[in-house]
């Protein structure tokens, strides 16, 4: 990723080519503006990067309103774009396993972040790129201990489900040896 400056990458969606984004999409939406509003946004420009043999992307995101001058658009931070954090999609099953156990692995979106967070409306791009590849970095370096969380965690269940099975099979007996006292 080259910046050509604090806020612009070399590679990124031109103005010229957002702006037709933006009237593609007012076109698109003409007929039923009240029903999907005004605003929205586009990627404008993605990269690919490994760590430690681990692939994420940085997506860059810009924030748009139809009928708005680009020079005039006030957006969710000062400059109207965004980096975001995501897993591409071969790793989606693990983010989404990762996602789906948060409450065992105390991890929250794994893989996944952005900076559009109270404290970082002044970021420039640049800032925003370099805190998510820092944040890509502690997903990665993380992975060993969601291994050693998960062996724990099942460990602790396989306990239970043992537990339980000599409680059922103690229940059982204790009905059986019940009805042959019964009987005699």
């Amino acid at each position: 990723m080259k910046f050509i400056d604090e806020n612009h990458i070399e590679g990124e969606m031109s103005d010229v080519d957002f702006q037709k984004k933006i009237d593609e999409e007012a076109e698109r939406r003409k007929a039923q503006m009240k029903r999907y509003g005004r605003d929205g946004s586009f990627r404008v420009y993605e990269e690919l990067f490994y760590y430690k043999g681990v692939p994420y992307y940085i997506r860059i995101n810009r924030y748009y309103q139809i009928g708005v001058p680009l020079a005039k658009i006030d957006g969710m931070n000062k400059i109207s774009k965004w980096a975001v954090l995501e897993s591409p999609e071969e790793l989606r099953e693990l983010a989404d396993f990762i996602e789906n156990n948060e409450s065992v692995l105390g991890l929250y979106k794994w893989m996944y972040r952005d900076t559009l967070h109270v404290g970082q409306e002044n970021w420039t791009l640049k800032i925003q790129v370099e805190q998510m590849h820092k944040e890509a970095k502690e997903c990665v370096d993380v992975l060993p201990t969601i291994e050693l969380k998960l062996t724990e965690y099942y460990q602790r269940q396989l306990k239970t489900l043992e537990g339980l099975k000599t409680l059922m099979k103690e229940s059982v007996h204790s009905k059986v040896t019940k009805k042959k006292v019964e009987k005699e």
